[in-house]
């Protein structure tokens, strides 16, 4: 549901393109991680059970690795498929939110890489990836920013910083 009071603008097509390719990358590493750990932990658990005069204490191992298989299998395919479908609803919409908002806080996390975060108002916790290290050094608590973002992969892809005469304006709102 989109709010009717957000000013909106189209997204570029290197945008687009780039929202898919993401979402691809996520389909594949779901695909090959799939293979692998089934391959590793589904097919030679599923042979030991399969082998006459096995132990019962390594058939309740091999039962343990099988169980474990489809519950990594089930989460890997429930967190990739938002991944994908956020990403390919924000491309196939095709929009950019555009909003005035207070910068609650910053923080950096190293998760697959570093990653820079802002807190703001009113949107929450949004990803810098245009100019990263530049725009996070900048960000300054308290202040108001422009922020021009995806809004199901809460992608900031512009964050300037407001004018006084705008920021006085959206005091009052």
């Amino acid at each position: 549901m989109i709010n009717k009071n957000i000013v909106t603008l189209p997204m570029t097509p290197q945008q687009r393109v780039w929202l898919r390719r993401k979402a691809f990358a996520a389909v594949i590493v779901l695909i090959v991680s799939l293979i692998g750990f089934g391959f590793l932990f589904g097919f030679i658990p599923a042979q030991i059970l399969v082998k006459p005069n096995v132990s019962f204490e390594m058939q309740m191992f091999a039962r343990t690795v099988i169980f474990l298989l489809l519950v990594y299998t089930i989460f890997s395919f429930v967190v990739c498929w938002r991944h994908i479908r956020n990403h390919l609803t924000d491309a196939r919409e095709g929009i950019l939110h555009v909003e005035a908002v207070r910068l609650k806080s910053k923080r950096r996390i190293f998760r697959s890489g570093l990653r820079y975060y802002g807190e703001f108002e009113k949107v929450g916790s949004l990803i810098l990836i245009r100019d990263i290290r530049e725009t996070y050094d900048q960000l300054a608590l308290k202040d108001w920013y422009r922020v021009i973002y995806s809004p199901h992969t809460k992608y900031a892809w512009v964050v300037q910083h407001c004018p006084a005469w705008l920021e006085s304006i959206y005091r009052r709102m």
